[in-house]
């Protein structure tokens, strides 16, 4: 479900609002919002702006960015949260005093860091050239540079090897004949040569080279004057001495991070603090000697932010106009089981702030579909070993976290329907003994679509009515009407189609094509001529819900299919690697199409009945003491 939110203005004396301002995030419950004038107060009292007691944001910004290239530069080495407490009271002077130390510690980290990438691209183009002399085979070995002259390098497809003739030639003329090419034989479909030409053509050269579909790389400095056949010797001390040269320069990046690299991660994230809280004064609304900062917190916590804010601070709670109820921070309150899945209920859009929540709906639904459609017992267990193997091994992991409950469920489901419809691994189970409980789904083709075009219509008409319900909530009479003239609609259609199959009295039919009518005419009446557009989307809608049947009759053939070919193999080996290979391709294939068509049908079929897009997710203004260190900074809504 979506948490009920209250609107209200903090209001603090001018003198005290940088303090009002630092308990506020240590708070870390209210969402910031630009304050604006109650409905039809127009006196004048209030205004926005840049305010007198305001702190500077650019110097807090200039630090946060220099801290942050430190950080970026030492390497982020995990953060002590008592070294990030200490920091957070200290005043502003305070604070400065501590971080000054590290500016000589951020010079000498650029130097270093700048070494390095200079000895990494030296090496790069070492390498670089080094392969290209490997194509150079053949090449005279006592062949050498003179003094004053440049030597370039050019490799090319070998079906462009004519290129270097017309490339001889300008460079005849260019030099005046004072120039030589050494070329090689097409080696692994590759041509080659190195172009030797007075240094004071070098530009000139580069000119002529260009767009001639040809990689080339200037002889390096440190090969200049040395015989070809000595340059692989050469290269290799080269490489050898900047590998060794590069080492140095990260132990010594090593011990700075060491030894200040958790006071610089620390110190950025109380910075980033300190530039949030004055930001924040620029959408506070302010008079002759008070300041309000405008936001939204959880229904229920008013008087936990009092208490928080303490004597001096004011808390008023005001009535939303309905512009910023529209605009009204989402945050979801749900159990523990459905909690995983708010990320895929959200992940299209927020539902809008005072409507239904879909989340509860997706944990049971989603799963279900999942488990119908790949509906294989051995594969359930398969994705269970290795979801609980995941999660051991990257326990760290931030998606792994995220996708290992979902996907726990989803195997869980998997399994159930694996023993209703008898497979494990395809067939494999019924040299074991397990039969069919419910279906045999390769051979109940015509159950497995009535069972999902039924799924289908069920899910259409809670979807309607959960969009009715939404119109009730958001006081939006149009969707009210709609949703309730679409219901109307399905109902007349499903009733004249059992009557015309027979499975309902002709009087019934009769009924609903009056229903039907009824219900088009209302339709018509709130969506124009869009209302057989609707209409007919939602029937194809229901008829979209066949996919359930197609991938499951897709994965139970093929788990089949494996086990055939493999009894043929004749060969126990190969019939494991065929059978391995296939059931392997049909797990991996059929958890993503599952996972893929089970969401499509929710977002495009389901939600879009009843879930009302909002705007934003609740993000309250929070301190690094309060918050997940791994997110961004929080600030005021709109805000830089």
């Amino acid at each position: 479900m979506l948490v009920r939110m209250r609107l209200v203005d903090v209001v603090v004396p001018r003198a005290q609002a940088s303090a009002a301002v630092r308990r506020l995030h240590l708070a870390g419950a209210v969402h910031l919002v630009p304050f604006c004038l109650p409905s039809g107060d127009e006196t004048g009292v209030f205004a926005t702006g840049s305010l007198a007691a305001a702190p500077s944001v650019e110097p807090w910004r200039l630090r946060f960015d220099w801290l942050t290239e430190l950080v970026a530069t030492l390497g982020a080495p995990d953060v002590p949260t008592a070294l990030v407490a200490e920091l957070w009271d200290l005043d502003d002077q305070g604070l400065e005093a501590r971080i000054e130390p590290l500016e000589p510690v951020g010079a000498r980290a650029t130097s270093l860091a700048n070494e390095r990438d200079v000895l990494a691209a030296d090496r790069a183009r070492l390498q670089w050239f080094g392969q290209i002399l490997e194509s150079l085979a053949g090449t005279p070995g006592e062949f050498t540079v003179p003094p004053g002259y440049t030597a370039v390098a050019v490799v090319l497809d070998a079906r462009d090897a004519h290129v270097i003739d017309l490339v001889e030639d300008e460079l005849r003329d260019l030099a005046a004949g004072r120039c030589e090419i050494v070329r090689t034989p097409v080696r692994r479909g590759r041509a080659a040569g190195i172009l030797v030409f007075p240094g004071r053509l070098a530009g000139e050269v580069d000119a002529m080279l260009g767009g001639r579909r040809l990689d080339e790389l200037a002889l390096p400095p440190q090969l200049a004057g040395v015989p070809l056949s000595a340059v692989a010797g050469r290269i290799e001390r080269e490489l050898a001495s900047m590998g060794r040269r590069i080492e140095r320069v990260e132990t010594s990046l090593g011990e700075l991070r060491e030894c200040h690299g958790a006071l610089a991660s620390a110190a950025r994230l109380v910075v980033r603090d300190r530039l949030a809280e004055a930001e924040t004064f620029r959408a506070a609304g302010g008079s002759e000697h008070l300041v309000v900062f405008s936001g939204w917190l959880p229904a229920g916590g008013i008087p936990g932010l009092r208490a928080a804010l303490g004597a001096g601070s004011a808390v008023i709670e005001r009535r939303p106009t309905p512009k910023q109820l529209e605009r009204a921070p989402v945050a979801f309150h749900n159990p523990r089981s459905v909690r995983p899945f708010e990320p895929l209920a959200s992940f299209v859009g927020l539902p809008r702030y005072g409507s239904l929540d879909p989340t509860p709906l997706l944990a049971v639904t989603f799963p279900l579909f999942v488990g119908f459609m790949v509906g294989d017992a051995g594969y359930g267990l398969l994705l269970l070993a290795l979801v609980v193997a995941a999660r051991r091994r990257w326990r760290e992991s931030a998606l792994v976290a995220a996708v290992w409950p979902v996907a726990v469920i989803a195997a869980v489901s998997t399994i159930v329907f694996g023993v209703l419809f008898g497979e494990w691994f395809g067939d494999v189970g019924r040299a074991f003994g397990a039969t069919p409980i419910w279906l045999e789904r390769r051979m109940a083709v015509e159950d497995l679509l009535l069972l999902a075009v039924g799924a289908r219509v069920a899910q259409v008409g809670l979807g309607l009515v959960l969009g009715a319900v939404n119109g009730v909530l958001l006081g939006d009479r149009r969707v009210l009407a709609s949703r309730l003239a679409e219901l109307v609609c399905l109902a007349g259609v499903l009733g004249l189609l059992g009557a015309t199959a027979g499975v309902v009295p002709a009087f019934v039919g009769q009924v609903a094509a009056v229903v039907l009518a009824g219900g088009m005419l209302v339709l018509v009446g709130v969506l124009r001529f869009i209302a057989p557009i609707e209409m007919l989307g939602i029937l194809g809608n229901v008829l979209s819900y066949a996919r359930l049947m197609a991938v499951a009759l897709a994965s139970a053939t093929l788990a089949a299919v494996a086990n055939t070919l493999a009894a043929l193999a004749g060969n126990l080996l190969l019939g494991v690697l065929v059978a391995g290979t296939l059931h392997g391709l049909n797990f991996a294939l059929g958890f993503f199409d599952a996972t893929i068509q089970g969401l499509r049908l929710h977002y495009v079929e389901f939600f879009s009945k009843f879930v009302e897009i909002g705007h934003v997710r609740y993000a309250p203004f929070a301190s690094a003491l309060g918050r997940d260190r791994r997110e961004g900074p929080v600030g005021i809504e709109g805000g830089p």
